[in-house]
């Protein structure tokens, strides 16, 4: 039975950090459930239990005994098996941002490895459900009864998972919001054309005429970019000059966004290629000279250009770029 204990701890271990880590900010939380689409009158609340669940079915399957020790594992199956589900809608919707799984202590994204990820906890979850049903003691009963030699076969087994998950983690990790400093590429970028929804064809660095603007790029089906979308359409106008470039078919967009078809902006392959924007939402500034600002990425840092942006132009700062 000793052996069998390597399940509860891969299982209770990932589910621990994973539980502390979200509860150090839950703000941040809640705003990754918002990008996984979830009800906001549920993600207060589930920004809560989440966390809460997970420490407590850890703490269940490193501590408990039989018949509890079953429970947790049945908790264990229902918690990875959300995350798995939760993750494979995003990667079918084209979003890409940051799952929050570690809180601010992992960065990674939503990858179809991240998929792969959840689904071998899913399974060592489910395993751990088959060896409690089976009369597993509890891992405070098994660890008691371990002899040196079983415990140095122990030590080298679990720095070789944890060599694993730190593999698994910098395959999959990138940062939470993802600015990009200035490339030569970008001189490209403002001279690249796209398509207005009026129907022009203009150069980015046109767009900036009279004052700066703001691009923020977005995609159909990417729940980061409805966040964006949605605060954008309680708060502009058809003179703002912030401008929506949109990568996808224009019907789509108009039909889902009526109210921010006129400040859309089409055909901006090029623009976002010269940019090496790969990921939405981004946004980035044209000043009135032409030069573009950083690229950011992400609905957090996307929010944020946007703020200063408004307070530059509120305080009448000129024709410079946010950088």
């Amino acid at each position: 039975m000793g052996a069998f204990a390597v399940f509860p701890l891969l299982t209770a271990v990932p589910l621990l950090v994973a539980g502390v880590a979200k509860f150090r900010d839950v703000a941040d939380t809640r705003e990754t459930l918002r990008r996984f689409g979830f009800p906001g009158v549920v993600v207060p609340v589930a920004a809560v239990l989440v966390p809460v669940a997970e420490v407590v079915v850890a703490l269940v399957l490193l501590l408990g005994g039989p018949p509890i020790f079953v429970v947790g594992g049945v908790g264990a199956v229902v918690l990875t098996g959300g995350f798995c589900f939760v993750v494979v809608r995003a990667l079918l919707r084209g979003d890409d941002f940051d799952c929050g799984c570690f809180g601010r202590w992992g960065r990674t994204r939503i990858t179809p490895l991240l998929a792969v990820r959840n689904a071998a906890l899913l399974l060592i979850a489910v395993a751990t459900v088959v060896v409690g049903v089976g009369g597993f003691p509890g891992v405070p009963v098994v660890v008691s009864g371990v002899t040196a030699s079983g415990a140095l076969w122990a030590l080298a087994l679990l720095a070789g998972m944890v060599l694993t998950a730190l593999f698994m983690a910098a395959a999959t990790s990138s940062p939470r919001t993802e600015p990009a400093g200035p490339t030569p590429a970008q001189g490209n970028a403002a001279d690249s054309e796209v398509v207005t929804a009026d129907g022009r064809v203009v150069r980015v660095r046109d767009l900036a005429v009279r004052r700066p603007h703001v691009l923020v790029f977005v995609q159909p089906g990417c729940a980061s970019c409805e966040t964006i979308l949605d605060q954008l359409a309680t708060s502009l106008l058809d003179d703002s000059d912030v401008r929506i470039a949109v990568s996808g078919a224009r019907a789509v967009f108009e039909a889902a966004r009526p109210e921010l078809a006129p400040l859309a902006l089409y055909a901006v392959q090029s623009t976002r290629a010269a940019l090496g924007i790969h990921r939405t939402p981004a946004a980035v500034t044209v000043g009135l000279n032409g030069v573009l600002g950083a690229p950011v990425a992400g609905a957090a840092a996307v929010t944020r250009l946007l703020a200063d942006h408004a307070t530059f132009a509120q305080s009448g700062s000129g024709g410079r770029a946010v950088p």
